[in-house]
């Protein structure tokens, strides 16, 4: 049947009784409805009959009653619907086809309500029956839209969703909860532990947990917090309800095994702080054994116990069904913060340390000059000089502070200059220059020291300026300006990465003076002092916009160069041996991860000291070309940030006019 026009039931002898406008009294029967279709009066589905109620057109609203004397189908066949009639009876609805049903009357059927495509969607609190028992099949969804609900039971294969425009939605089951692999999604304020969430409610001795279920976690509007005690309550087991939390913990699983907010994450745990009950909770704090306390682990059945003294506590669920971990009472709670917490955390030192790579020393720049030396003012070094050379350092870097980042790798790149203006005692030049590279992180996350977070990929390009000054003594002093514009993408290990970008500023001036020691040999004392100062961009990430309050501090360079001078069959070579002690000064690099009214403040402690042994040469090709090289190797010696490097090297060429 369609219907475009009126169907009306008749009217009872009172005179309000109406008769259903369409009866289906057996066999399979179908009814179409269209835009100008009325129905005045029921629909009905007798015993042994079935019906399939099919929209013809979006945008149909019927308040019409439903009653399922025999099994009843609403195909949404591709559109939205709003049925606001009361459905009743004892046999079982199906929801069929693509689109929304969404249904608001005050539903009493209580057969099965079964969504086999498409989505079921309440219109008020209460609409679904509570003499119902609930299937969602794979592919399909179970939408509360943000209205409490009472249903008897539920097996889910597909998703079940309860967030509206707040959290604070429940689910009542008053029966078993069947996860067949399916989905539940929860809107939750990740915050402190009284943030309000989104619950799944087991009510009753037969409201049994079993098989597994997906947990979905939609922030709304949490800044990220430290919980205390038991957590953020998620599901909720009452009145002899059972969820697995005393045995398996193998009901409910977080997707994605965390969810972050701020600068924390958070995981989902079976039972309470101390490991009693069957409620699961929100936490972003674990707890962790300290050396010579009790340890303890649980595997599939067992949640957990502790081979030191106290009680057991709270499992952990960080993935995979039946996952769990307990911890001996004894060991201390600590916040799990965000991979990115560490990556971010360590990016002002990586650019720092890229800057002071780029800007070097007078020799690792430009090498030494002619026969007469670096140190010996002469008319022929009125010449101009265009150079270049090609940068190759490795850097281990590991800072104290809240999260105590460590990081590893190389930064490869160049840099070329050229005088602009020569006289016998100065060169006034430029250079530009680039270094790129990838730093592997590790750090204080998800409860864990040392864990491996992943990389900061870094993209730098300079800009400087410098002036030199020799004189006839041996005395040289060499002033530098340098300006660099940074690139960066954070990713990490088990994450989606975020890319940001970001400046800088440097000066440094350098002064030496060269000492004859024996024929064709000097010793030079040198001294430099460097300030440098490196800006980062706010930079937004999953539920935390970072921002970064980068120290502006200086750093000491003292250090002996002892060089040669002999002629060989390739040409003039001037080796040389140097040694040099780094020290920076102290201060606090500050990344602040931020939230729409509160924030956490990460601070990573900086300054320290660094010895480092180099060997290099300059050889004079011609009159006008020079090759020049360094291979050096850095120590940590001290300090809240300890840096060094096992193999740095520079080569370059360089050619006078």
């Amino acid at each position: 049947m369609t219907n475009t026009g009126t169907i009306s039931g008749g009217l009872g002898g009172d005179g309000t009784t109406r008769a259903p406008a369409v009866q289906f009294t057996a066999g399979s029967n179908t009814l179409t409805l269209n835009p100008g279709g009325v129905l005045i009066g029921a629909i009905a589905i007798d015993p042994g009959a079935t019906g399939r109620v099919i929209a013809g057109d979006d945008g149909l609203s019927v308040p019409n009653a439903l009653i399922l004397g025999g099994t009843g189908t609403i195909d949404t066949n591709g559109h939205d619907l709003a049925w606001t009639g009361v459905i009743s009876g004892p046999s079982d609805l199906v929801k069929a086809g693509a689109g929304v049903l969404t249904v608001s009357g005050a539903n009493t059927n209580s057969g099965a309500t079964s969504v086999a495509t498409g989505t079921l969607r309440a219109g008020v609190a209460g609409t679904f029956s509570s003499a119902s028992a609930f299937n969602v099949a794979a592919g399909a969804t179970l939408d509360l839209a943000g209205h409490n609900q009472t249903i008897a039971s539920m097996n889910n294969s597909g998703t079940v969703t309860l967030p509206g425009s707040v959290a604070g939605t429940t689910l009542t089951v008053t029966g078993p909860w069947v996860g067949n692999g399916g989905t539940l999604r929860l809107g939750t304020v990740l915050g402190n532990s009284a943030s309000v969430s989104d619950r799944l409610i087991l009510s009753g001795a037969t409201a049994i947990a079993s098989g597994t279920t997906n947990v979905q976690i939609t922030n709304m509007g949490g800044l990220g917090a430290l919980t205390t005690g038991s957590g953020i309550e998620v599901i909720s087991a009452i009145s002899g309800a059972t969820t697995t939390a005393q045995t398996t913990r193998s009901a409910f699983v977080l997707a994605g095994g965390h969810v972050d907010a701020g600068a924390y994450e958070y995981r989902l745990y079976a039972a309470d702080a101390s490991g009693a009950g069957e409620n699961w909770y929100l936490r972003s704090t674990t707890t962790v054994t300290p050396p010579g306390g009790g340890t303890g682990t649980g595997t599939g059945t067992d949640p957990g116990t502790g081979t030191g003294t106290g009680t057991r506590t709270a499992g952990e669920v960080t993935g995979a069904a039946g996952t769990g971990a307990g911890a001996a009472v004894g060991g201390i709670v600590v916040p799990t913060y965000r991979a990115e917490v560490p990556l971010y955390a360590a990016l002002p030192e990586q650019f720092r340390q890229a800057n002071l790579a780029m800007v070097g020393n007078l020799h690792q720049r430009v090498g030494d000059d002619g026969p007469t030396g670096a140190n010996i003012a002469t008319p022929d070094q009125g010449y101009r000089q265009a150079w270049g050379r090609v940068i190759s350092i490795d850097r281990t870097i590991s800072q104290g502070g809240t999260v105590s980042p460590t990081s590893d790798g190389r930064l490869t790149g160049f840099q070329a200059g050229t005088d602009l203006w020569a006289d016998p005692n100065w060169r006034v030049g430029v250079y530009v220059g680039q270094l790129d590279g990838d730093m592997r992180v590790t750090g204080f996350a998800s409860g864990v020291q040392n864990l491996a977070v992943g990389t900061n990929n870094l993209r730098n390009q300079y800009l400087g300026a410098y002036a030199t000054w020799k004189n006839d003594g041996g005395l040289y002093v060499d002033s530098v300006l340098q300006a660099g514009r940074h690139r960066y993408t954070v990713s990490p290990a088990l994450g989606s990465g975020s890319s940001g970008k970001g400046d800088s500023l440097l000066a440094s001036v350098e002064v030496g003076q060269a000492f004859a020691i024996a024929p064709n040999w000097t010793v030079e004392p040198q001294l430099q002092l460097v300030h440098q100062r490196v800006s980062l961009d706010d930079n937004g990430i999953a539920g935390a916009l970072v921002q970064q309050n980068t120290h502006s501090g200086w750093l000491v360079r003292a250090g002996v160069r002892v060089k040669g001078e002999m002629a060989t069959g390739a040409g003039l070579l001037q080796p040389y041996v140097r040694f040099n002690v780094y020290r920076s000064g102290s201060g606090t690099d500050v990344a602040r991860f931020v939230g729409p009214a509160a924030y956490t403040d990460i601070a990573t402690r900086t300054g320290g000291t660094s010895t480092e042994l180099a060997g290099g040469a300059t050889l004079q090709l011609t009159e006008s070309t020079s090759l020049y090289g360094e291979v050096g190797k850095l120590w940590a010696s001290g300090g809240d940030t300890r840096t060094k490097g096992s193999v740095q090297a520079s080569v370059g060429v360089k050619v006078r006019w």
